[in-house]
Parts: C-alpha cells; structure tokens; sequence
C-alpha cells in the first residue's frame, strides 16, 4: 500500500514538473512572487529568532537573569545602588552569585594621543557569573573590589588584537586610564561579547567603598542555581528587599526586587517592533498566497478541459485536488529556495541600514531554526496558494464541463467569484499594510517637524571624565575648560552640563514643595536633575520665562537655588507664579529647601519623540561635593560655522589643560538629534517597503483578474459595440467592476486596519492609531492603484473589434 502511494506521489510530481515546464511565464511569476513573500519573512524571523528567541552565547545561558530595583515612582525596572548590591550578594542563597556591572567610557593612552574607548566597571565575580574565563592571565580577585587594589583591568580580545598588537607580554603591563596606571591581568576571548553592552572593550574592578544607599546606578545579573526556578528566586529577593526595608526605612522605604531572565531583558526593548514586522510580513506573505491562488485558478481555466477529460478517464476528485496540492507545493519549495536567498541578503541589508542599537545583531544567521521556519512557510505558502483551486476542482462537473465549449467553459460565476474574493483579500490585506506604513510616515514627519525647546544648530558636544578627587579640584579644572573653550576663535559661548539632551543619562528622583512639606517622597512627583554652568541656556538659546538665570554668585555657602521648566513649574505650582516658591529636592537633598530663581522653557530631554518632562536646573557649583563618586560633566559650545570643525581647537585646548583627557564622544548637536530619530526613519522605512511590496502585488492580482475578465466577457462586449454601445460603456463596465472590488476590498480592510494599528501605537508619536487623515490618504492610494492596474484590461476592452469579438471562442 505505502508503495502504490510513493509512486502516485512520484508519477503527480513528475507531472507537475513537465507541467511547470510548460507553462514558464506562469511559473516564473509564481516563483518570484512567492520567493518576494518567503525572503522577507525569513529575514525578519531571522531577526526575531537570534534577537529574542536563540540562547544567549554563555554556558547555561538559561540560569542567567537580571536582578533590579523596584519602586511606586516608576513603571519600569531602574538601577540598584552600591550598598544594597552588596547586601543582595551577601544574602542570595537562591543563585550561585549575583555581580555588578556600571558601564563607563575611559581614555586611554596608547601613543602620545589620548584615545576613547568604552568599557565597565565590574564586581570581581562578575565573569564568573557567565562562565567565562579569560583567554589569557587570569580573573579579577575578591580583593581587588577595594579601593588600593582596583587598578587593574581585563581587556576585550578585539582591543588586545587591534590597540596593542595582539602581544601576550602585555599581560603584567601597565594602560593609562582615566589619567592613572592600571596593571593588565588578562584578555577576555575572541567570542565573547556582553549582551548588555556589545561595545565593552575595557573591564576594570567596581569599587563601591564610597558609594551610599540612595546612589542607584549599576546593573545586576545573577545565575540561578541549577534546579531553582525564577519563582523561586524571585521569593527570595523580595524577602531580602522586605528585610532590607526595615533596616534602612530611608533611602529602602517601598523598595523592591524583580528577578528578569537575561534573554528577555536584552530584546525588551525592541521586543515590539520585530514583532509588529514579522506580523508586517506574515501578511505580506498572505498576499503573495492569494496572488499564486489567483493564478492557479487562471491556471485551471485554461486546464478545464484537461481536467475533465482526466476525470473521464476515472481519475477522482482527490486525486485531482491532490495533483493541484502537489504543483502547488513544487511552486512553494521552488519560491522557497529563491525566498532563502533573498532573506539571506535582507539580511545583511537590515545589518547595513539599522539603527545601530539593535542587540545581537552580530549573532544573527541563517541557522538551522531559520532553514526549518523557511520550509515551513514554503509549506504553508503552498498548501494557502492550492486550497481555493484544490477545492474547486474537487468540484468539478464533468457531465457540465463536457458538455460546455471551450468559451463557456471560461466564463462560470463560482470561479470568477473566486478569483474576486482572492483580490478582495489581497486589497484589504494590502490596506492594512498601507494603513500601518502611513500612521508611521505620519509619525516620522510629526517627529522631525518637532521644536526640541532649544537651537540645535551649531552645538558642538562631548563629555569629560576628569580624574580629580576633590570637589575644590573638579571646580578649579572645569573652570580652565569654560575659560580655555571660549577663548578659541568662533566659539561664542560655552557651557558645562551634568547631561546633554536628548537622552544623555539624566538622573531623576523626587521634588517636595512648601505646599506639601509631609508628603512620603515615595509619593512625591518626579523629575529630572540637571546641574549645569551660569551660561547655560544662553549656550542652547532656551528662553528664560521669568525670574532671573543662574550667577557666578551662586555656589557653595550662597541661599540654595534652582531653575524649573515650564513642565515642572505646572506640575508642581498650577495656576501659581514659580518663582520664589521652595523646593526639597532627591534623596539626598531632601533636608534643605531649594528657591525657584526662575522658570525656562521646556526642552526634550529623551528626545523628540519624548513628553516635555518637568526639569529642574541647579547651580553645579553649589552641587559639588567631596564625596561624590565622579565628576563627569559635558560641555556645550556654540559655534559660528560648523561645529566638528571645531574640534581641532578643542582638542588643543584640552592638551594645554590635561594631555592625557580625551573628548569622550565628540559630536554635533544635530548628529545626537538624529540618532534619535534612527529607530523611528528605520520603523517607517521597513513598514513602508513591506507595503509598498504588497501593493505591488495587489496590483498584479487586480490586473490578473480584470485581464480575465475581459478576456472571459470578449464576446460580450463584441455584441454590445455591435448594437451600438460607446466606448465609454465599455470603459465604465469593466472600470465599474474593478472599483466594485475596490470598495468591497476598502471596506473590509478598513474595519481590519482600525483594530491591527493598535498595535503600533508605542511605535507613534503625534499621531493616533486610528487617524482619519492616514487612513483617507492610503485608501485613495490603493484606490489609484487598483485604477491604474484596470487601465490596460480597460483599454483591450475599448479596442474590441465586434466581428472578431463574434466569432470569439
């Protein structure tokens, strides 16, 4: 039995090849559109697959998960601070050990040029907790976590390779970082990468001697021990943040733990956005199935007498469905094949124009999982394109068939409807793309055509990390920077900020006011903390409302003071002049009262696609304080030309100050402002080449159809010319058909789009999810379209010459 089955299966596919075979043009259109359908689906899945779905590339990657803090004033998971990390590690019996990470940027010196490179201060356990053992020297010891034998550093296999020549006698010799010696123990292997921050090229031992309970900015990742769930460990850490609540009902009041596997905080992020892509493609995919199935039917048109003379001879309904089935799954292993190649090189189309963030995109390959989700939808694609004609020969009429001539047997109402009810999907489909695609160009558009708060142009911008350790000296060294900036031809004006917009690692946390002095600061509205220089919104020209700006009288010693912007003067006073009011602001000021001096407009400090977030400006000078853990800043120049040209200067400035200090990411104000724009132009653009891929088979299919239509109705249309009809009647039949379809198409998609766009609203700004306007504009696109793929079946038609059209068959 099995083997009178393998050889109907050989003999149909035999036939199907000799089939195909003969019917090139249909083939090679068949192939190609399912191949467009399948690549973009495989390079997307092949995204999603080694973003999100595969291991991370440690040993028992599976036990690794991210320990962070919670608490009521925020919605998301934010940083730990150095003691309760330590108190974390001594208590967790749940893992095998926690680790602490602070990503950092260093300068080096190599030559006699300082040189930038990124890197992380790191708990001595921290590879450990990986499983990853250096390739060279050794790993960080216990002891060096303290301060006097933290000055030592474990290098990237990359920056031992590139830097330092790939010479193992560096092993035992001494970098220059940050302006002091640290001894290299070891080089990391070739492979390794953290997930968390790729670009890590420099480790050096996190010391946490001097940090205090209320400073929250490290990371932490865990191994779970092996048989231990995350439930289980999860239990655990919130015991531990209850007991430390107790101990420390200050700065721990209302503070938790959240125990995150490490996969799912790497692609949190994006997480979304490839899903809404791979949802993109899927439906371009259903498209290009209703496009082969249209043809396929086309296909059995012409075929119909074959058919019928094969079911004369006693071949069955299923056979014949099954001989349908079995072409169409040739078409879908071929389309497949071609798919495969075209997803290998979008691919590497999406690794050349993405954003630049996206996580483990070095990772990402046509793997085993890829090749398997490939065949598959291959598979599906097949068995989607052959149902409808599967299903309509296994209807076959063969008394009917046999009795109709070749022009009737063309012409029957249930395959035309077929063939519409195929297009009208494909236009609500189509639309729904389109809908997607426009609400995300409007956004784009929305975006760039939003006023920051502040002039951009020529706004140079770095970051200094300046190795002093005393307030006295980071005051005295940012005085010479301010002095020796503005003294370079060009620059009209300098100034030092704690953060550079947008999106520059701002640090937030509770304001009180005189209003409500008793309020619980866990319940206290929050804001960002800004400490910036007397000029520093003459530098970004954001205009000062009311009150006065900040003074070089403003320092230690002076009546504290604090500028808002409008967003937190509203929040905090509404309807109430702000200025003169008193504040009490962060954990660690909340014992001193804050006079408002004035308010300024809003700037966006996440970016432009952020919401104007209540800012509160303070006088870094009267900030600074001997025991703050770094004395990072940013500075600010405004230029009269272009910016980068300026660097040159800058640069040779900052020697005369410090020769060993390099500018920590030197670039334009507008450059930082078009970073943010990345995900967002990226979004729209794969968004709209889905669609834009879509339409153009929708338009295929609308013109296959109508071309059918004509065809089928020549005879039709020769008798209506021949009693007197005008063109324009021709015209409008076949158009009315077309449009007929159209508006049906619309109005499904329509509904359809109204409740998928939903789910890009996170991927929107400024625009709503169900707006009229996009929705207006993309279904007089596809409606355009639809017209312009009836034109040339419309003109054929208008050109029918009534005595051929009379004795057409």
């Amino acid at each position: 039995m099995n083997i009178a089955w393998l050889e109907t299966l050989h003999q149909d596919l035999r036939f199907g090849l000799r089939t195909l075979r003969k019917n090139p043009g249909f083939s090679t259109v068949a192939v190609i559109t399912l191949a467009l359908g399948i690549g973009a689906n495989t390079a997307i899945f092949s995204i999603v697959n080694g973003v999100l779905l595969q291991p991370l590339p440690y040993p028992h990657s599976e036990q690794l998960v991210v320990v962070a803090r919670t608490a009521p004033r925020f919605d998301h998971p934010v940083p730990v601070s150095g003691p309760n990390f330590l108190d974390w590690r001594a208590r967790a019996t749940q893992f095998q050990s926690l680790a602490g990470f602070d990503g950092r940027g260093f300068t080096v010196m190599l030559g006699k040029e300082p040189e930038h490179a990124l890197g992380a201060a790191v708990s001595f356990n921290f590879f450990s907790v990986l499983q990853v053992a250096p390739v060279l020297g050794r790993n960080f010891l216990e002891t060096e976590e303290h301060a006097g034998n933290d000055h030592v550093a474990l290098l990237s296999h990359a920056f031992w390779k590139e830097r330092l020549g790939g010479d193992p006698r560096w092993i035992g010799r001494t970098l220059t970082i940050n302006g002091q010696t640290f001894s290299v123990v070891g080089v990391l292997p070739a492979d390794f990468r953290y997930v968390m921050m790729q670009s890590a090229q420099i480790f050096i031992p996190l010391n946490l001697d001097k940090t205090s309970r209320g400073e929250n900015f490290m990371s932490v990742i865990g191994r779970i021990r092996l048989g231990v769930s995350l439930r289980q460990a999860q239990s655990e850490m919130d015991s531990i943040a209850r007991a430390l609540e107790k101990e420390y009902p200050t700065d721990n009041a209302e503070q938790g733990a959240i125990v995150i596997p490490m996969l799912t905080r790497v692609g949190s992020w994006i997480r979304e956005a490839l899903l809404i892509m791979l949802a993109a493609v899927g439906l371009v995919l259903l498209i290009a199935c209703a496009n082969i199935g249209n043809l396929i039917l086309a296909q059995g048109v012409r075929r119909r007498g074959e058919i019928a003379v094969r079911s004369a001879l006693g071949a069955s309904a299923s056979r014949l469905a099954r001989q349908c089935f079995t072409e169409s799954v040739l078409l879908g292993l071929l389309g497949g094949a071609l798919g495969l190649l075209l997803g290998y090189y979008g691919l590497q189309a999406f690794r050349v124009l993405s954003p630049g963030n996206v996580p483990r995109l070095e990772e990402v390959q046509i793997n085993f999982s890829v090749l398997l989700f490939s065949f598959g939808t291959a598979i599906l694609a097949s068995i989607l394109s052959g149902l409808v004609p599967a299903l309509r020969i296994s209807r076959v009429n063969l008394a009917d068939t046999l009795k109709e001539g070749s022009a009737r047997a063309t012409s029957g109402a249930e395959r035309g409807l077929m063939r519409q009810a195929l297009v009208v999907t494909e236009i609500a489909l189509s639309l729904v793309l389109l809908a997607g695609a426009g609400l995300a160009v409007r956004s784009f558009m929305k975006l760039i055509s939003t006023d920051p708060g502040y002039d951009s142009r020529n706004l140079l911008t770095f970051y200094l990390s300046p190795q002093v350790r005393k307030a006295a000296q980071a005051e005295n060294f940012y005085a010479q920077v301010l002095e020796r900036m503005s003294a370079i031809p060009g620059v009209s004006s300098v100034a030092m900020s704690r953060s550079i917009p947008p999106g520059g690692g701002e640090v937030d946390g509770p304001v009180i006011t005189s209003e409500h002095p008793d309020i619980d600061p866990n319940r206290a509205p929050d804001v960002i903390y800004n400490p910036i220089s007397p000029n520093y919104f003459r530098t970004m020209r954001l205009p000062l409302l009311a009150g006065r700006e900040f003074s070089n009288a403003d320092v230690q010693g002076a009546s504290p003071a604090v500028i808002l912007n409008e967003a937190a003067a509203r929040a905090l006073f509404p309807g109430e002049n702000a200025v003169g009011q008193r504040v009490k602001l962060g954990a660690d000021n909340l014992v001193a009262w804050w006079t408002v001096i004035g308010v300024v407009a809003d700037e966006r400090y996440f970016g432009w696609d952020s919401d104007r977030t209540p800012t509160a400006y303070l006088p870094v000078l009267q900030i600074l304080q001997d025991a703050m853990p770094d004395y990072d800043s940013a500075i600010i120049l405004r230029t009269s030309s272009e910016p980068l040209a300026f660097l040159p200067g800058v640069r040779s400035s900052m020697a005369s100050i410090d020769n060993h200090m390099a500018l920590l990411g030197p670039e334009s104000m507008e450059q930082r402002l078009m970073q943010t724009f990345a995900p967002h132009r990226f979004n729209m653009a794969l968004l709209a080449a889905f669609a834009s891929l879509a339409l153009l088979l929708a338009a295929v299919g609308i013109y296959g159809v109508m071309a059918q239509f004509v065809a089928q109705r020549t005879h039709e249309i020769g008798i209506r010319v021949a009693l007197g009809a005008h063109r324009l009647d021709v015209v409008r039949l076949v158009l009315g058909q077309g449009v007929r379809l159209a508006l049906v198409g619309l109005g499904i998609g329509i509904v359809a789009a109204a409740g998928t766009t939903r789910l890009l609203r996170s991927l929107l700004y400024g625009v709503s999810s169900s707006d009229p306007v996009t929705f207006v504009l993309v279904a007089s696109i596809l409606t355009c379209v639809v017209l312009l793929a009836c034109f040339v079946p419309t003109w054929r038609a208008t050109r029918v010459d009534p005595m051929i059209a009379l004795r057409y068959e």
